[in-house]
């Protein structure tokens, strides 16, 4: 079965069934005043989330961000820099999920995105809107939408 024909939640749970803790590298994506997210296109009840993957052996927090957007969306990252880490734990059904990510903010030189992933939607969403959108993890989601995203090196959101 591919990625792209499960759920958000079946992804999920088929992810984490080994209880390991996953390491992925995110990005916050600014253009302006928006910010770009993505969420499972085959899923109407998916949340948003932040551009990114897993680690891949051999793979470098950079070098894996930057394999991402190309994969993803087919763009090249303009400008890049270490932002914070996020300790993610959170519950899809009985199911504990957990995740170290590394997030790095980006830029494109080119904003017209069109995925390359059929299961993945982009959206562009504008910093002043962000609270109304429902996009994980929502302590990052609140750190950019209040202004302090260079403020914090370490967050944690739990179950």
């Amino acid at each position: 079965m591919s990625k792209g024909s499960l759920s958000e939640k079946e992804l999920l749970k088929e992810i984490f069934k080994t209880r390991r803790v996953r390491v992925a590298v995110r990005s916050v994506c600014i253009d302006g005043d928006r910010i770009l997210v993505e969420r499972h296109a085959n899923d109407i009840s998916a949340c948003y989330a932040f551009p990114g993957g897993a680690l891949e052996p051999g793979d470098s927090f950079e070098d894996r961000i930057r394999k991402e957007y190309e994969e993803e969306i087919g763009e090249e990252i303009s400008y890049l820099k270490y932002l914070f880490v996020v300790e993610n734990r959170f519950m899809v059904d009985d199911t504990l999920c957990h995740c170290v990510e590394i997030y790095y903010e980006t830029r494109l030189n080119n904003t017209e995105i069109k995925s390359k992933e059929p299961h993945l939607e982009h959206k562009w969403i504008r910093i002043d809107e962000l609270k109304n959108y429902d996009i994980r993890p929502v302590v990052v989601r609140d750190v950019i939408a209040d202004g302090k995203m260079y403020d914090v090196n370490h967050l944690s959101s739990m179950f």
